[in-house]
């Protein structure tokens, strides 16, 4: 019968194994994570109106303050909810879409044709008015990152912190 001294060291021994397996196997979980793991989910191709995209990009931006505490700072806020645009159904080239307005005329490669609101940058959600218009159409600037102040844009479309969409005066 073995004492408790022996069965707390081979107890210190699993653990030390086990925490040693954990720190080794480490990069290939994270691996995993970052990829996911195959599934069955037949991947689809993206296809949306503006208006559609505008609430894709709204949601990615709540998700996107949920973690940090704020919104993006404008003038990264593409780059910073990019992997919050993902779904199980359809991959990062597809969900990329969703940064794109359809309603552009003749767009060009890196023409994106939506801004984000400069004064929503890095402000907390409950600092803003819930008519804040967070993202814009802007088809005079289209290039990545785009930001600036929506009444720039008189007459196209916008959304809300609380997800109306407008028409911008």
């Amino acid at each position: 019968m073995a004492t408790n001294k022996t069965k707390r060291a081979i107890l210190g021994v699993v653990v030390a194994v086990i925490i040693g397996l954990c720190i080794w196997l480490s990069p290939l979980i994270r691996a995993l994570m970052k990829v996911g793991l195959p599934s069955d989910t037949e991947q689809r191709t993206y296809t949306a109106t503006s208006i559609e995209n505008l609430q894709a990009i709204r949601t990615a931006l709540l998700l996107y303050h949920d973690n940090e505490g704020q919104f993006p700072h404008a003038d990264g806020w593409m780059d910073a909810i990019q992997p919050m645009l993902k779904t199980n159904d359809l991959t990062v080239d597809e969900a990329n879409k969703k940064l794109v307005n359809p309603s552009m005329e003749a767009p060009k490669p890196g023409e994106f044709g939506y801004a984000m609101n400069k004064a929503a940058s890095e402000q907390f959600k409950g600092d803003l008015a819930e008519s804040t218009i967070l993202i814009f159409e802007s088809p005079k600037d289209r290039k990545r990152n785009a930001n600036g102040d929506p009444k720039s844009s008189s007459g196209l479309q916008g959304i809300a912190v609380d997800g109306n969409v407008v028409t911008l005066p």
